[in-house]
């Protein structure tokens, strides 16, 4: 029997990674469920059942720590909304939303840190998810998105990236302590913002400030502190913060930076970075604007006053919902057959290799096909498992051919305004999945 898992992330803006899965999840059941009966349905159009399925077709909603970060953590773990008005990335206020969750986070392996991250693997009950994107993301901004599919447009009616702020998500970290939680893990990613962190940090110096008591949360009777607070990041990607691959310019332009600015926002990033005495080219500096550079000065700030240090662990997005989503050991239990995963995102480029969901899910398949413990005339029988990624669209210069997938398909049919192609994105990606698996 055919092994398939469908892993695929939100489509910023159009639909979120649970309805990404399903849609696709429903239309591989149809179409086997087609095969088994001869061409006949078995099943519903849609109704994601079918006894007669020749394949086991299971679904992961997935994140990189962007957009949909906590919408997939509460989908494993259950837990509390928490709903709360904070500055949105314009000034104005917003309606975001946090979760606190039961249950069991995974441990990984810190990419660096400030302190003993041993015992970051068990969430409680006084554990925090954010998602940065409910506070400063992508799509709370008014003004015309660039179009992902055109590669030398310029937005003018886009506000400049560095003039929105990150405030909103130290607000939601501020809560969150008020409430009494003592872990939070923050998802980094689909931010609308390239400010350093620079609000982040200004509005946590606001709730914990250095006088006349460093340890209190401001306006917290019961005088939570961030001393103790284990913060687990979790980075969409490890780019640096300036340079080619960083914030500036790699992920300016999809939020507005014309081309004529890139140079120059990258100076700014790194003047901000050493104004906040850090260095810009530590990895993961660039996701989501450098807000990470936010939360690591003020932290630092907190240690030197408390001479102890919160911990800080950085670690991948990707690799922890994948590893909550129990994806991992589901292939590893069936590692006898041939799997296919399908995964997907809304643009494929060579961003998707600096950390995110589809490059990260291609690299655990491609290690999978690599055992050194077998010898060579052995090795070349092992199950395989493949990766088929779909797309909304390409970048420039990417090359699916000759990229780490085995497969990439754009579901957008050519010439479709962007609008309407946001609108059909679950219909698109059952669309191409019933004509890629045709009878």
């Amino acid at each position: 029997m055919m092994k398939v898992f469908v892993a695929i992330d939100s489509f910023k803006g159009a639909v979120g990674s649970a309805a990404a899965c399903r849609a696709a999840a429903d239309a591989l059941r149809e179409r086997f469920a087609q095969r088994e009966a001869g061409g006949r349905l078995s099943a519903p159009a849609g109704s994601g059942r079918s006894a007669a399925s020749p394949a086991d077709v299971r679904e992961f909603p997935v994140s990189d720590g962007g957009e949909g970060f906590c919408e997939c953590i509460h989908h494993y773990l259950g837990g509390t909304w928490i709903p709360l008005p904070v500055t949105g990335p314009d000034g104005q206020t917003v309606e975001a939303k946090y979760l606190i969750a039961n249950g069991k986070a995974p441990a990984n392996g810190s990419i660096f840190g400030t302190g003993d991250a041993s015992g970051a693997g068990d969430a409680s009950p006084k554990t925090a998810f954010i998602e940065s994107a409910s506070a400063c993301g992508y799509t709370l901004v008014s003004g015309s998105h660039p179009d992902p599919r055109e590669h030398d447009t310029d937005s003018h009616d886009r506000p400049d990236p560095r003039e929105l702020t990150t405030a909103g998500v130290g607000e939601l970290i501020a809560d969150a302590i008020r409430r009494g939680c003592t872990r939070i893990v923050l998802g980094l990613g689909g931010t609308a913002t390239i400010d350093a962190g620079l609000g982040l940090y200004n509005a946590l110096r606001k709730a914990f400030p250095a006088a006349p008591d460093p340890n209190r949360c401001d306006g917290d009777d019961a005088g939570a502190t961030l001393g103790d607070i284990e913060f687990t990041v979790c980075v969409d990607t490890f780019a640096p913060l300036t340079g080619p691959a960083g914030a500036a310019y790699m992920y300016g332009p999809q939020k507005g930076l014309r081309k004529d600015q890139l140079a120059e926002a990258d100076a700014w990033l790194s003047r901000q970075a050493s104004r906040l005495g850090l260095s810009p080219t530590t990895p993961g500096f660039g996701a989501a604007g450098g807000l990470l550079c936010g939360l690591t000065a003020a932290l630092s700030l907190r240690q030197m006053s408390e001479g102890t240090g919160p911990i800080l662990e950085i670690v991948s997005g990707a690799d922890y919902l994948i590893e909550i989503s129990g994806l991992k050991e589901a292939i590893r239990e069936i590692s006898k057959d041939n799997i296919l995963i399908i995964t997907g995102e809304g643009r494929v480029d060579e961003q998707s290799l600096t950390g995110k969901l589809t490059g990260r899910i291609a690299a655990f398949a491609s290690s999978l096909n690599q055992d050194s413990t077998q010898p060579i005339n052995q090795a070349s029988r092992l199950p395989r498992t493949k990766v088929l990624c779909l797309a909304g669209s390409i970048g420039k210069g990417f090359d699916p051919k000759n990229s780490i997938f085995d497969e990439v398909l754009v579901i957008t049919p050519e010439g479709t305004p962007l609008d309407k192609a946001l609108a059909d994105t679950a219909a698109n990606i059952r669309r191409t999945l019933l004509k890629h698996f045709s009878v």
